[in-house]
């Protein structure tokens, strides 16, 4: 018995091989081949050869064994409650809690660790006794007699193990086999027997697979992407620019404030557990326009992940190297500078700095950028600053919780000692930000609208690809991704696509001070942050100093905001299905 979530890509090729075997088919789906491939080679050697995103459960009612399997770096989702004459499995927390009475407490030391990194850390989740399938991972279960019992874990696939493997190529490999790989990658991701597009930003990673697919395909392919009416975030120009030189079917939906902010309330309801990624909301919008149009579209998530894309990548080990070189005294100086300026002033200093600075150094959100920076010198080494910078609430805001913990970040800073290099850190990135965050983000987002989304970049093939390559290879002379930048060159004008990076952003802080105010400070009444064992004190003088001192405190309300309207939305989902939803205390 096969409960199956996702898609598996090669299934036409492993059809073939289980035909040789003497298999037959009755249908031409994927799910009949992922049955047909456990049965004939087991679960894990399954698993192995599947290429695609998935989440199943699988029962050999024979041994009477059930089998959780998670995709290879957790694209899909799967959450399961055990108890011992029960086990529910779901793709999200809430059908599970709402199976089961016991699987609806709420766990407050997962809040806690949310106000710390915006997410719930894997395998955990928001839930008592609720837990999530790690990447790569096989749970197995007992299930005789009527009792449930939880016999092992097994992991198939472990990206750590892949990247500390001393084999590696100094030199930027093989530009053509990558460029092949990616190829294969969304070849098979444009199979649809339903309408099938593809997001793009204009940025490297999206580019890539675009200008791939549209190589691959025979019409033009649809492109998505949003516009903002407020000039200082809108970018779609340049998705614009890259569509135009590669004759793509585009599209863009120019927003407005009242667009997005009326999304803003609602979004939480979309999530399954807390998320405080606020990235969510132009997902969200972009996925919900993309579907008027297709069902399917792919994304170029994973680029940074795999290529050493994101600032800490570099900035990280310069500012560790930076800390050990200056004098305590310097340090101080350097902080006082940036505490007493507010946002504005800042911004104005770095406008000025950067008309004489190579266009290639410049950055946006440089006051946000800044204070984080100006707080990674008061820490002693690299490690440190890598949990500084994925950091939201710095300190414990949660009452009579322990302080917060990542647990995969934790053991790998540990395995690899707190001096980390840009390599460590984009793995570091890989095994918690990337399932954690951005997959969870993009697979909610376009789910909730009713829309696929497929990786090409996260094929486990590019990814071991990425993983020979040594990272001296993937970031040169302070430029990042450069093998993904090299491959995009040959496709779109350098001319293009050299600009600074940017992220998925909106005027988030502003509209929290203006049209979204009051929404937020029904949330953050004394009375309701208390009930959540939230210290008011610290949330409350952040609100302050956001809305009255210059100071953007977005990275500290928006987790405390995300959580409260999680929680509104959980409630209602339960009070819905007659299943109490506990707060404990």
């Amino acid at each position: 018995m096969l409960v199956y979530n996702g898609e598996v890509y090669n299934f036409k090729s492993l059809r073939v091989e289980l035909e040789a075997l003497g298999n037959t088919f009755a249908t031409t789906s994927d799910t009949e081949v992922v049955l047909a491939a456990i049965a004939a080679w087991g679960v894990e050697a399954a698993a192995r050869k599947f290429v695609g995103m998935f989440a199943f459960g699988i029962l050999d009612q024979r041994r009477g064994v059930l089998s959780l399997v998670s995709d290879r770096l957790g694209i899909k989702p799967l959450a399961f409650f055990e108890a011992p004459d029960a086990l529910s499995f779901a793709s999200e927390v809430t059908a599970v809690s709402v199976s089961d009475s016991r699987a609806a407490t709420i766990d407050y030391q997962r809040v806690s660790e949310f106000m710390a990194f915006g997410y719930v850390p894997a395998n955990k989740t928001i839930v008592n006794s609720v837990k999530k399938v790690a990447p790569g991972t096989i749970e197995e279960f007992s299930c005789q007699d009527s009792k449930v019992r939880h016999v092992g874990t097994r992991t198939y696939y472990s990206a750590v193990d892949l990247f500390v493997s001393p084999e590696r190529e100094t030199s930027m490999g093989d530009l053509e086999a990558l460029e092949q790989c990616i190829t294969e990658a969304v070849d098979c991701r444009l199979v649809s027997d339903v309408p099938l597009g593809a997001f793009l930003s204009g940025g490297f990673d999206s580019t890539l697979v675009v200008a791939l697919a549209q190589r691959l395909s025979r019409q033009p392919v649809k492109t998505f992407s949003i516009g903002y009416k407020d000039a200082g975030f809108d970018e779609s120009q340049y998705a614009a620019s890259v569509a135009s030189h590669l004759g793509t079917e585009h599209s863009t939906c120019m927003l407005g404030a009242q667009d997005v902010i009326s999304v803003v309330p609602e979004i939480a309801r979309f999530y399954d557990e807390p998320f405080a990624d606020w990235s969510q909301v132009p997902t969200f919008m972009v996925s919900k326009f993309a579907r008027e149009h297709v069902t399917v579209c792919l994304s170029g998530d994973g680029g940074d992940e795999l290529f050493g894309g994101y600032n800490r990548h570099l900035q990280v080990p310069r500012m560790a190297r930076l800390r050990q070189r200056l004098p305590r005294p310097v340090i101080s100086l350097l902080q006082a500078f940036v505490e007493k300026r507010s946002d504005e002033q800042l911004e104005r200093f770095f406008d000025r700095l950067f008309r004489v600075m190579p266009k290639g150094l410049r950055f946006n959100q440089a006051s946000q950028k800044l204070r984080k920076l100006n707080s990674m010198l008061s820490l002693q080494d690299a490690g440190a600053m890598y949990t500084s910078a994925v950091t939201y609430w710095d300190s414990n805001i949660v009452e009579g919780t322990a302080e917060p913990s990542h647990g995969t970040v934790a053991c790998l800073i540990e395995r690899f000692g707190n001096e980390l290099g840009g390599e460590e850190i984009a793995l570091l990135d890989m095994v918690s930000y990337l399932p954690d965050d951005i997959l969870t983000k993009v697979d909610r987002a376009s789910m909730a609208n009713g829309l696929e989304a497929r990786v090409p970049l996260l094929d486990h093939r590019i990814l071991e690809y990425s993983a020979r390559l040594d990272w001296s290879a993937k970031i040169v002379s302070g430029s990042q991704k450069v093998p993904l930048r090299q491959l995009v060159y040959r496709h779109v004008p350098s001319a293009l696509m050299d600009r600074p990076k940017t992220g998925f952003d909106i005027p988030l802080h502003s509209w929290l001070r203006g049209e979204l105010r009051d929404w937020a400070e029904s949330l953050l009444g004394e009375t309701n942050l208390k009930r959540h064992n939230l210290l008011s004190a610290p949330i409350l003088d952040a609100w302050h100093r956001h809305n009255s001192a210059g100071r953007n405190e977005i990275r500290r309300i928006w987790p405390v905001l995300a959580f409260l309207a999680w929680y509104e939305s959980w409630q209602s989902a339960h009070a819905k299905s007659n299943t109490a939803l506990r707060v404990p205390g």
